[in-house]
């Protein structure tokens, strides 16, 4: 993810409990691109852009 040309969060692998197995349960995403005008302050307008993924997982114990 780049901002202002500057790399802020480069890519990464996701760890989940490796003595765990699960499934997924849901995924969602969601996108917004809003403004909103704060009360005090520098900005006049300030606006609220993101890519949102909720992912649900249902976690369960492995049998021995």
């Amino acid at each position: 993810m780049r901002w202002d040309g500057e790399l802020m969060m480069g890519s990464s692998a996701i760890s989940l409990l490796p003595s765990r197995e699960f499934t997924v349960k849901n995924i969602s995403t969601r996108s917004a691109d809003e403004s909103w005008n704060p009360v005090w302050g520098k900005s006049i307008t300030i606006r609220d852009h993101f890519n949102e993924t909720i992912i649900i997982l249902d976690f369960f114990e492995m049998l021995k």
